[in-house]
């Protein structure tokens, strides 16, 4: 094996270090209207998007949009907001939220002020992390909430997909490897990989 294709192999491993250890738990394409989330006026799902449009333009504006309840599993992760802000105006001081609702009580858990950001991400979406290990076991509703001076300072909140995780009861993730980059065809060589235990048990006796 060339130096070469030993670089890409640690790459490879470090790379889906980031990927591993989390499972898919709760999901929203937003391919179609499932009918089950609360929008107010300029919200709507379409186009593959839950959408929050500047038409028709309303001023000292307050609006969101509401998930169905959610129960969350015991081992919950991360929530993995795809999305996109298409400003408008560099002098917007809207906002944009997103929070969670849980035992009626509301947080707010990521927030962007147009005046000091413009944009958020890029055309066709970018993921945003969110913890939501402090919810593990409840029952929660993800809320999007945009307010401000008016929605003619904004084009678009385009929320593409959510996906909930959950961390994976067993799950070992290879973080580096080391040894000869050189080897000889045919002869035996040893190299040592650093391993990092990314699930919920504890791991023992693993090849």
């Amino acid at each position: 094996m060339s130096r070469t294709k030993i670089g890409v192999v640690v790459f490879l491993l470090m790379f889906s270090f980031t990927l591993w250890g989390q499972t898919v738990a709760w999901s929203e394409t937003f391919e179609s209207d499932p009918g089950t989330w609360t929008m107010q006026p300029n919200w709507s799902i379409t186009g593959g998007a839950l959408t929050l449009n500047w038409s028709p333009s309303v001023e000292n504006y307050d609006m969101s949009a509401i998930s169905p309840e959610i129960t969350l599993p015991e081992n919950v992760g991360d929530m993995n907001v795809l999305q996109y802000i298409d400003d408008y105006s560099t002098d917007a001081g809207e906002v944009m939220e997103i929070s969670i609702i849980a035992g009626g009580n509301e947080t707010v858990i990521w927030s962007d002020n147009l005046d000091e950001n413009d944009d958020w991400g890029v055309s066709g979406g970018e993921v945003l992390p969110l913890s939501l290990t402090d919810y593990a076991g409840q029952t929660v509703q993800i809320k999007f909430r945009s307010y401000g001076a008016t929605t003619y300072n904004f084009n678009y909140w385009y929320v593409y997909q959510i996906d909930i995780m959950a961390n994976m009861a067993n799950d070992m993730a290879a973080l580096t490897v080391t040894g000869n980059t050189t080897p000889t065809v045919g002869q035996e060589t040893s190299y040592t990989v650093t391993v990092k235990n990314t699930s919920s048990n504890p791991q023992s006796g693993y090849m």
